[in-house]
């Protein structure tokens, strides 16, 4: 049995091992205050390491230049970042703007772009904001494969799916590859669903275990993926509170 070990999230502390029910713990609680970083404190670094918005130092790359003139400020992708790796092989997009179109294909490197032919869609969406200009669309074909490395495109409007210039972002991600480390991630994922919901924990509960799991882990795309999965019935306060804070704090930072 691995040791159990203390998890600062966003919303308060979790001492979370292979069994047991998230709870502060006074050992748990000096950790904490040794600096152990929140979920969002963990977010802001991730978001510099990965960049967001524009060509080369950013999250996505493509033309800052809105066909329609609008601030390309207003345009944030919150998740997945570039260049992440997910364990999810159907991922959650998330992203804070107007959005007409996206879709997903296989990565092709550019110097291969014009001599071979596109890689096909494998998954395209027409998006509706949810509130605050939030896009939140679930990927929901079949699930993406283990190792491989993707793009995520996304239009800002309907004419521009017919001109390359008028691409507001091309985003490359991959998915975690089959072997020892996936498979463990799966394990743990099992056990502390079950030990969760055989104690009564509810979904917030859960979700915000499960982050903490995938935050330790650096995976912070499927953290993310995580907290904004919870049905809109679920969310708690809290939980709401953190997603409002965690949209804020990527999509604010003056990141460079």
């Amino acid at each position: 049995m691995q040791p159990i070990r203390p998890m600062l999230l966003g919303l308060g502390l979790f001492t979370l091992g292979m069994i047991g029910m998230p709870s502060a713990t006074p050992a748990a609680l000096a950790q904490a205050e040794s600096g152990q970083p929140s979920l969002v404190e963990t977010s802001i670094e991730f978001s510099r390491r990965r960049g967001r918005g524009g060509e080369g130092t950013s999250r996505g790359e493509g033309s800052l230049e809105m066909p329609d003139g609008r601030n390309p400020s207003a345009y944030c992708i919150l998740n997945p970042g570039r260049n992440d790796t997910l364990w999810h092989v159907n991922p959650l997009f998330l992203f804070q703007g107007t959005v007409a179109y996206m879709e997903v294909k296989k990565f092709q490197p550019l110097l291969l772009r014009g001599i071979e032919p596109p890689p096909p869609v494998i998954w395209s969406a027409t998006p509706n904001a949810i509130g605050d200009d939030l896009i939140k669309a679930p990927l929901d074909g079949d699930p993406l494969e283990p190792g491989t490395r993707y793009e995520w495109l996304i239009y800002p409007t309907a004419a521009s799916v017919q001109s390359v210039d008028q691409r507001t972002y091309r985003l490359t991600f991959q998915v975690m590859p089959n072997g020892p480390e996936r498979d463990q991630i799966t394990t743990d994922l099992e056990q502390l669903d079950a030990d969760l919901v055989a104690q009564g924990a509810d979904s917030a509960t859960i979700a915000e275990a499960k982050a903490t799991y995938f935050r330790d882990s650096n995976l912070l795309a499927d953290a993310l993926q995580i907290l904004f999965s919870v049905d809109e019935a679920d969310l708690t306060p809290n939980l709401s509170s953190l997603q409002a804070t965690l949209i804020d704090t990527i999509c604010s930072q003056d990141i460079r």
